[in-house]
């Protein structure tokens, strides 16, 4: 399966560099996992009817999240069309200056090398860049590290719950 296409036909100038990738990493889950999502399901929400006095919000409640992350599981991820050259970084038909970024950290997860650009202003989601693993892969850290500051990434436990959730 092919995770990346660089493309070198339609760069608008020599400093450019495109390449189209995965939105997003998406993990193979076998019966089991999906087994498991259920039982735990099942299990929580009879633990929550239980400590509840038979209140049946909390089952409900239990049951619309794990059907929700259970949709979320079957997504599959569209492609996205990424360039980066000296003025910024276009992501799909979006356009962001490098003024726009604070810094970036980098992280290789499943042979697949993630850049999170980080955004100056609060609340603002965290914008992932998924990258070749090629030249072009280099070619793009250096750029954005002339124009971005870089910091180490520190792993979270919310990452560490999503990747043994496998997400």
């Amino acid at each position: 399966m092919e995770h990346y296409r660089v493309d070198t036909t339609n760069q608008t100038d020599e400093s450019s560099i495109n390449w189209e990738m995965d939105e997003y990493l998406h993990r193979k889950r076998g019966l089991f996992w999906y087994v498991g999502l259920v039982g735990l399901a099942i299990s929580l929400s009879w633990l929550g009817f239980w400590l509840t006095d038979g209140e049946v919000i909390v089952p409900i409640s239990i049951v619309s999240m794990i059907a929700i992350l259970l949709i979320f599981s079957l997504k599959q991820p569209s492609r996205q069309i990424y360039s980066l050259n000296q003025e910024g970084v276009h992501i799909g038909s979006e356009f962001y200056d490098y003024n726009h970024f604070k810094n970036f950290s980098l992280f290789e997860e499943d042979n697949l090398i993630i850049v999170q650009l980080f955004i100056n202003q609060r609340f603002k989601p965290v914008i992932n860049l998924n990258l070749p693993s090629n030249q072009k892969g280099d070619e793009i850290l250096d750029i954005l590290a002339e124009h971005i500051i870089y910091t180490p990434r520190n792993t979270s436990v919310l990452d560490r719950l999503l990747h043994i959730l496998k997400f």
